[in-house]
């Protein structure tokens, strides 16, 4: 796969055809566009380096959550009327990184 550092010459080595959809690497790394990061830089500094990149390894990010906790509530019920089963959760989820080498920022 072409990359974006490796041949600048023609546009056609920055975008990649794969499985029938453009997309964009940098080193063999797919490039992906988070909307709600643009977003969120926008509203908190004002279009101040409204430009960011995030770099890290696959296993580097953590997702996790508080279902064990007593603020964790699980709610299941059946409806007779609708003839349905309901089930309502609600908790909290978080990312986080768990070693700051294995992650790059650019702005």
């Amino acid at each position: 796969m072409q990359s974006l550092t490796k041949n600048k010459a023609l546009e056609s080595s920055w975008i990649t055809m794969q499985d029938s959809v453009k997309t964009v690497s940098f080193m063999g790394i797919p490039v992906v566009k988070v909307a709600i990061w643009d977003q969120k830089v926008k509203s908190l500094l004002g279009g101040v380096l409204p430009h960011r990149g995030v770099l890290f390894l696959k296993d580097a990010v953590q997702i996790w959550n508080d279902t064990d906790t007593e603020d964790a509530v699980m709610d299941f019920w059946y409806d007779k009327t609708t003839d349905k089963n309901y089930l309502r959760i609600r908790y909290k989820m978080g990312v986080g990184y768990f070693d700051g080498a294995l992650v790059t920022v650019g702005y």
